[in-house]
């Protein structure tokens, strides 16, 4: 987002408060810890029973933390903690992923990391460890992963849309699918959203990328992400070699297939490799 803009900053409050509008007001803070997370159970809870405002508590710290660049930086992250989102009213979340040594990444800015102070990581924890009681808890529907590439192409209607190429220093690591809902019926109706994870170790350090495939309607939701958008008659070598041939950090693009849509985000991962994964598409 940052690069493709090429917005200069330094600290979190040059994101998020003056360009994304985030505040206490019109956003409120809901968390995950990392076994529901990992394992899918859906145990969500939302902040808002401590004296302490938890959203207003971790925004004031994002906005004062400054931004790491983790490929310049030999960083211990430690096991993350918490998955947090700040949600406004009408659903919409920004999602960042709190780590047991202080750091706080987000996929809006998949390069850079923010450290906490010990007192506000500390204080932090304390509050979202008092509201991680059952009135605040919800349970949201989140499917299991699927871990068995071959079984997603022979087993759902977007199986054709999974790349065939896979470069030989990542694995497939896992998959989530959201279905469609037959309203009249309550039946599940197609894939709506297949996201697919592509990485080494599950380190987020390592080279990865994620690709979904989504449907046209699922894709025009406002998701948070930002992606260079062409039909796939336009996917060549040539474009990636113009666009991406010295880029080797992040590359966002969507790749139109008529009621589909492929969604393509890597980091680390050269421009010739990530042409290869597109054009196998079949």
């Amino acid at each position: 987002f940052a690069s493709l803009y090429e917005i200069k900053f330094s600290r979190g409050e040059d994101i998020y408060s003056e360009i994304l509008k985030i505040d206490s007001e019109n956003y409120h803070l809901e968390f995950e810890n990392r076994d529901s997370y990992f394992y899918s159970l859906g145990e969500v809870y939302t902040a808002e029973n401590s004296e302490k405002n938890a959203a207003d508590l971790f925004i004031n710290a994002i906005n004062e933390a400054s931004f790491i660049n983790i490929e310049k930086s030999d960083i211990d992250f430690g096991e993350s903690l918490y998955m947090i989102s700040l949600v406004n009213a009408d659903g919409f979340s920004y999602n960042f992923t709190l780590y047991e040594n202080g750091y706080i990444s987000t996929w809006l800015l998949n390069r850079y990391i923010q450290k906490l102070p010990d007192e506000i990581f500390d204080e932090l924890k304390k509050v979202l460890n008092e509201e991680e009681k059952e009135e605040n808890l919800h349970i949201v529907n989140r499917s299991p992963y699927y871990l068995d590439i071959e079984w997603l192409r022979d087993n759902t209607d977007v199986g054709t849309f999974i790349p065939t190429y896979m470069p030989d220093y990542v694995t497939f690591d896992r998959a989530t699918i959201i279905y469609n809902i037959d309203e009249e019926s309550g039946n599940l109706a197609g894939v709506k959203d297949m996201e697919m994870y592509f990485m080494k170790d599950q380190n987020w350090q390592n080279p990865y990328y994620v690709i979904n495939i989504l449907t046209k309607e699922a894709s025009e939701e406002e998701r948070g992400h930002v992606f260079r958008k062409i039909d796939h008659t336009e996917l060549s070598e040539e474009l990636f070699d113009e666009k991406y041939k010295d880029l080797i950090g992040c590359i966002n693009i969507s790749v139109s297939y008529g009621d589909y849509v492929i969604e393509y985000q890597s980091e680390n991962i050269p421009a010739e490799d990530s042409y290869k994964i597109l054009s196998s598409i079949k």
